[in-house]
């Protein structure tokens, strides 16, 4: 769409209808709805005089499909009507123009419309009925006034005789006078309240319209920005953002974003807002209830949840992405579940590391025992040869005493070698007992294992049901909220017929009062001295 022009109107067709109201430069958009062929001068000089809040625009009567877009009909024009977002995201609200044309009252509508929306426009509305309701009460107090003042001179020109009549006339007048007064006074104050009631509104909503654009600034930092930096004054507004399903926040030490965390977060950017915390920022740090001591960690907020949940699992980017992906689809009792099953994941890994060790140490201490038998068999054979050669150099021809030193010699090396296989079966028998006890201990773990997760697939089941059940749940409370609305609305409408049809009493009470009184004072005007004088 071109840029708007001072004074310009834009000319709104079926064609252009799209770009004009996607325009969002100004925060109101102000539509005339008529049925002449050239713009108005009034239209053109409430656009020359608002142009810098307001995008103005002109709908003639041939565009039927807008027409019937904003529910007008030929009679009904022209009429002004004020388009404006509304707070729910994705919706606009429209506010109908109900005055004069008058080049003040048309801009002041649109000052109302854009300070505080339709809350502020209704306030505006009652504030002036209620202003010409006192209007016509004092003048129809100044008419009684004015009529009683006639009917005392009347009264007293005519000289009539019949003064209690003109007392109890009078009397009455000045009863209803003071009534009227009394109502008059009354309507003032409620004015009063009105209008400090008005001004409450648009000092809450000015407040609720500022926390809403500190919120939407928070928003669109989440969304432009792949990780962001959270500190203790946007942690609010990052724990309420419910852009995304689930929210990740990094606590750590490092000065920069952790090159896996910046990689979850543009693989996991349609279902999780990632944000990062500094070490420094110990006010946000006692919020989390997160010492500088066990950082990092990485806590998991979901939508509507205040308390986070502490990742425990395998710091992989495989991990991680499965466990967020995983969470997303099952909610909080998923999460739950996976934290527990890595940590059963992470003891089944100690416990096989510990096997491992235990199984490599048995194995060293079997090594050193072979090596320091191979040691004791060595020096044996050394002896063996050492009494060998002692024998050869001692007594060559000394059979029976060779025989002797040979016996003992095989005894001994028998001995040796009973000793040699006994230890080879004593390690043998560990080894294999070692064994036993890591395959038992691994098949332990692994029915653990398939029990924790028969039990996950279980929960995350029931969860699956019990999502189904909430869903079906805030369908009947959305149904019996809209009950509740088109029921609040009949009373509305009910009482304001009432309050409708009491006015219609009181103005027909008060037009029978003025009609009587004239009535009941005519008999005195009619005054008679002949008679007079023969009741004398």
């Amino acid at each position: 769409m071109a840029p708007q022009r001072s004074g310009e109107v834009q000319l709104v067709t079926s064609e252009n209808a799209e770009s004009f109201f996607s325009n969002t430069d100004k925060p109101l958009k102000a539509i005339l709805f008529t049925k002449k062929t050239e713009t108005p001068n009034l239209w053109l000089r409430v656009a020359e005089a608002q142009k810098e809040r307001c995008i103005f625009g002109e709908i003639r009567d041939g565009e039927t499909s807008l027409m019937g877009q904003f529910g007008m009909t030929e009679d009904v024009l022209p009429k002004v009507v004020a388009v404006r977002s509304s707070t729910i995201p994705g919706q606009v609200e429209r506010i109908v123009y109900d005055g004069p044309n008058d080049l003040e009252r048309i801009c002041e509508f649109l000052h109302d419309a854009i300070e505080g929306g339709p809350l502020v426009v209704e306030l505006r509305r009652e504030v002036q009925d209620l202003n010409r309701e006192l209007r016509g009460l004092r003048a129809e107090a100044q008419a009684q006034a004015d009529a009683v003042e006639a009917a005392r001179a009347e009264t007293a020109r005519a000289k009539l005789g019949q003064v209690g009549q003109v007392d109890a006339v009078r009397k009455r007048l000045e009863g209803e006078l003071a009534e009227v007064q009394a109502r008059e006074s009354s309507l003032t104050q409620r004015l009063a309240s009105l209008e400090e009631e008005h001004a409450a509104a648009v000092a809450g909503l000015t407040e609720e319209r500022d926390s809403m654009v500190r919120e939407v600034a928070a928003i669109k930092e989440v969304h432009e920005r792949a990780v962001v930096e959270i500190c203790a004054g946007n942690y609010p507004s990052f724990q309420r953002s419910t852009v995304r399903p689930l929210k990740a926040l990094l606590v750590t030490t490092k000065p920069d974003v952790p090159l896996l965390w910046q990689q979850l977060a543009e693989a996991q950017t349609l279902t999780t807002s990632f944000g990062i915390v500094r070490h420094t920022d110990a006010e946000l740090l006692a919020l989390l209830g997160t010492p500088v001591e066990t950082l990092p960690r990485i806590l998991l907020y979901a939508n509507g949840e205040e308390n986070p949940i502490v990742y425990s699992g395998i710091v992989t980017f495989e991990a991680i992405s499965s466990y967020l992906e995983e969470s997303v689809s099952g909610g909080e009792v998923c999460m739950d579940l996976r934290n527990r099953l890595d940590q059963a994941i992470m003891a089944e890994e100690a416990a096989r590391d510990e096997c491992a060790k235990v199984l490599k140490a048995a194995e060293a201490s079997a090594e050193e025992r072979d090596r320091t038998h191979g040691e004791e068999v060595r020096g044996l054979r050394d002896v063996i040869e050492s009494l060998k050669k002692q024998l050869k150099d001692a007594c060559a021809g000394a059979g029976e005493e060779l025989r002797g030193v040979r016996m003992d010699t095989e005894r001994r090396f028998a001995e040796a070698a009973a000793i040699n296989e006994g230890l080879k079966q004593q390690l043998l028998a560990e080894r294999a007992a070692t064994r036993q006890a890591v395959q038992e201990a691994v098949i332990r773990l692994e029915a653990d294992h398939r029990l924790e997760r028969s039990e996950w697939e279980e929960a995350l089941q029931g969860a699956e049901e019990v999502e189904s059940q909430i869903t079906a749940l805030t369908g009947a409370v959305r149904a019996t909220e809209k009950a509740v609305v088109r029921a609040a609305s009949a009373v509305h409408v009910t009482l304001v017929r009432s309050a409708r049809e009491n006015e219609r009493m009181r103005s027909s009470l008060s037009e029978f009062i003025s009609d009587v009184a004239p009535a009941q004072i005519e008999p005195s005007l009619a005054y008679d001295p002949a008679a007079a004088q023969r009741m004398a």
